[in-house]
């Protein structure tokens, strides 16, 4: 044999090795595809035989599909059918299959197989299946996709008898489990009242609290008593479930029980949930307990009380309003919220633009504490007010807040067709600051807006060349005098703000007596020694006035020493300007030094006194915002009340 041959076997050997892989899988792929060809026509043939059911006997049907068909192709075909024809249950019966998924659901293997049994099991609706269906959603072990299907299977199947054990798995499951078992007894919804009003009386806490919280969701008034007697449960995770379950049922029944957990129960959950529930089971007599409520020592009771508040939208609202100043910005937004949905955000925009200067000034405080209290697209909504007025009360409280966000607002007001508003948003820009405000206080004076308050603006921006171009304007006394009057107009802390720039603008006059308060005002609030401040907080009080009333409310709120804080308590009850006041006097209410509380109940106790001793006055006109709830005198008066009460 030559070479030459010995070289083409050769290459015909490796040429056949490497063709066999090749044609072997084309032939599994062709084999493949006949055997799905055969099945597919297998199956058309079978669902065509399930069809005779609506001619023939079931049982016919069943034996036909018996002697035609193999196992597989019968399921499919009874899977598919299951969802369109209720008679192929009794044709599962016949073959078997009901039998056949119970045993693959408590033996196979395969957690997919056994899903799968479930789901069939549900489709079947037998309620022979049930004790199966139970079985795998009580173990513990089970997968939670199986159990998942299970606890489907089981809502789909009316069969009471399944009940209890159902009940017991929802008391034996951990919490991802017990979840999925109260799904299913939801499901079976007025008739798995009884087995559940039962459970309440399980010695274990999970069993108790879990069948009050299925209660809950059912909603049937049946639970309620059963539900208020848990309230005195001795687990604290069983109340507060009875408690929110009360509110889901709404059920008058349950309010004296509930005013009860909200003012007496230890746990905070349980004070939360119950004052939450009394919205839904209340009405108007339990206002004065969700108001007690706002004085609870935990946050999360006193926000579900202002949300119960809102939702019984009460005639008097100066308690959610006083919750706006509450020390916790979860109340606060709660506060605020409830307000922008009870239409008092509206209303004190609107005030804005009244004549009466009280009712501006109470209008403008409450909306800033709106606005602090991380709500301030509400303001920015008002805005666009179709009163002059009113826009540029927004805009100068949009200023006060100093955000950032509100720049391009304010940015826009530049060119609003009310002279005031474009002023105000000027003086608002340079408040605020910051590179976009400063591009934007760099083009020419809007027309209109006064020299004076452009010069101010601008320097409160903090540019050198402004600060230096304020510097200069200030040398001409009549200039000087009409940026005093733009500062004093906008407020105490535009007047602090740019004197801080460009030095003082008080009139020569009254310098001596203005320059010694701002010292003994500087001096009651950054001190380092205590001896000092208490001195100069006793020179407040002689001299009184709008910026003493100020240092001496940051003294209140802000000072390190309690003999300070109750000092300057004691000395804001004299004090005039309530607006300052009496915010401060409140937060001091909550101060953890006693004599601080006691001094700031006793003030607004005797503010509250000197009030009622003066009466309305006889020029005042009756101020818009306090019919709307907005006015100072909501705020104060009536808490002043409440407080001198407490007090005395």
């Amino acid at each position: 044999m030559s070479v030459l041959v010995l070289v083409l076997y050769v290459g015909l050997g490796i040429t056949v090795v490497a063709l066999v892989p090749g044609i072997s899988v084309i032939l599994r792929e062709a084999l493949r595809r006949r055997r799905e060809r055969r099945a597919v026509s297998e199956l058309a043939a079978a669902r065509k035989v399930i069809e005779r059911l609506r001619a023939e006997p079931a049982a016919r049907v069943a034996r036909s599909l018996a002697q035609s068909f193999d196992r597989g192709t019968i399921q499919a075909a009874l899977e598919q059918a299951l969802d369109e024809e209720a008679r192929c249950a009794v044709v599962c019966e016949e073959l078997g299959l009901r039998e056949a998924w119970e045993r693959t659901l408590s033996e196979s293997k395969s957690w997919n197989e056994r899903a799968h049994a479930a789901r069939m099991l549900g489709k079947l609706g037998a309620a022979s299946a049930s004790p199966a269906l139970a079985s795998a959603l009580a173990n513990p072990h089970e997968d939670t996709t199986v159990r998942l299907a299970a606890a489907e299977a089981i809502g789909s199947i009316p069969d009471i008898a399944v009940l209890p054990h159902l009940c017991e798995a929802l008391a034996s499951q951990g919490e991802g489990g017990a979840t999925v078992v109260a799904e299913a007894l939801i499901s079976f919804g007025s008739d798995a009242v009884r087995p559940l009003v039962r459970m309440l009386d399980d010695e274990r806490p999970q069993a108790r609290t879990w069948a009050a919280r299925v209660l809950g969701k059912i909603g049937d008034p049946g639970a309620t008593l059963p539900l208020v007697a848990q309230l005195a449960d001795g687990n604290a995770g069983a109340r507060t479930a009875a408690a929110a379950a009360l509110g889901h049922i709404g059920d008058t029944r349950a309010t004296r029980p509930l005013v009860g957990a909200v003012l007496g129960d230890p746990s905070s959950a349980v004070r939360a949930r119950a004052a939450g529930a009394l919205a839904r089971v209340g009405d108007e007599e339990v206002v004065g307990t969700l108001v007690a409520a706002l004085g609870d020592t935990d946050p999360e009771v006193r926000s579900r009380a202002v949300d119960a508040l809102a939702a019984l939208s009460p005639k008097d609202r100066s308690a959610i309003e006083r919750a706006l100043f509450d020390p916790c910005d979860e109340v606060r937004r709660s506060a605020a919220l409830a307000m922008d949905r009870l239409g008092m955000v509206t209303a004190w925009a609107a005030a804005l633009g009244e004549a009466s200067a009280e009712g501006r000034a109470a209008a403008r405080a409450a909306l800033v504490a709106v606005g602090r209290a991380g709500l301030s697209e509400a303001i920015v909504a008002a805005a666009r007010h179709e009163a002059g007025a009113v826009r540029a009360g927004v805009l100068r409280i949009l200023g006060e807040l100093g955000a950032a966000r509100h720049v391009a607002v304010l940015g826009r007001a530049l060119d609003d067709a009310a002279v005031e508003a474009r002023q105000t948003a000027a003086i608002a820009l340079g408040r605020i600051g910051g590179e976009t405000a400063k591009v934007m206080l760099g083009r020419d004076k809007p027309e209109g807006v006064a020299q004076a308050a452009w010069v101010v603006a601008r320097a409160l921006a903090g540019v050198d060349t402004w600060v230096a171009e304020a510097h200069v304007s200030m040398a001409d006394l009549a200039f000087a005098a009409a940026a005093r009057a733009v500062c004093e107009a906008e407020g105490e802390g535009i007047l602090r703000a740019f004197e801080a720039r460009v030095g003082s603008v008080r009139p020569a006059e009254s310098g001596r007596r203005m320059v010694t308060l701002s010292r003994f005002a500087i001096a009651a609030r950054r001190a380092a020694r205590l001896e000092d401040r208490i001195r100069a907080i006793l020179e407040l009080a002689e001299r009184r006035g709008p910026e003493a009333t100020a240092a001496l409310a940051e003294v209140v709120m802000s000072d390190p020493s309690a003999e300070a804080r109750a000092l300057a308590a004691r000395s804001l009850a004299p004090a005039e300007e309530r607006w300052l006041a009496v915010p401060a006097l409140v937060r001091a209410l909550s101060d953890p030094a006693q004599e601080v509380v006691f001094e700031a109940s006793r003030a607004l106790g005797r503010a509250a006194a000197c009030e009622d001793r003066k009466g309305p006055r006889p020029s005042e006109a009756p101020v818009p915002s306090e019919r709307n709830g907005a006015s100072r005198r909501s705020t104060g008066k009536l808490f002043l009340e409440e407080a001198g009460e407490s007090a005395a």
